[in-house]
C-alpha cells in the first residue's frame, strides 16, 4: 500500500522576506509538521477537527494552512489566505490592504489552483 506524502507548497508573498505555507494531505502528518515547524507543544490533534481548513500562527514563524481536499477546496482556501494574510500584515504594521493584499491572496489560491493543473 503507497503512502501518500503531504504535499507542502511555499507561497511568497510580498517578496522572499515573507510566505505562507500550505499543507495538503492526512491530519496526522499534517499535525507532525506544524508541531516540528513551530516547535511549539500547545497545538493538539483535536485542532485539526471540524474544519475544511485551519491557519496557524505563531508570531515570528510564517502562517500555515492546513487544507482538507473538499469539493470546497478553493473556496475554503481563499477564506483561509485571508486569514494568513492578515496575519502578516499586523506583523510587518501594515494599514493598508487594499490592491497588494488582494494579490496577495490571490497568490495562495494560484499557487494550489496551478499545481492541480499540471497534473492533468
Amino acid at each position: 500500500m503507497k503512502r501518500k506524502k503531504l504535499k507542502v507548497t511555499k507561497v511568497p508573498i510580498l517578496n522572499s522576506e515573507y510566505s505562507v505555507y500550505i499543507l495538503q494531505g492526512k491530519k496526522e502528518k499534517a499535525f507532525s509538521w506544524i508541531k516540528s515547524y513551530y516547535g511549539k507543544s500547545d497545538i493538539s490533534i483535536n485542532d485539526f477537527e471540524g474544519f475544511r481548513g485551519r491557519v496557524f500562527y505563531h508570531h515570528g514563524y510564517f502562517p500555515v494552512i492546513y487544507l482538507i481536499s473538499t469539493r470546497h477546496k478553493y473556496a475554503t482556501l481563499a477564506h483561509e489566505a485571508v486569514h494568513a494574510i492578515n496575519y502578516i500584515w499586523e506583523d510587518i504594521g501594515e494599514k493598508c490592504k487594499e490592491e497588494v493584499y488582494a494579490h496577495s491572496v490571490g497568490a495562495i489560491v494560484f499557487a494550489i489552483e496551478n499545481k492541480g493543473k499540471k497534473r492533468t
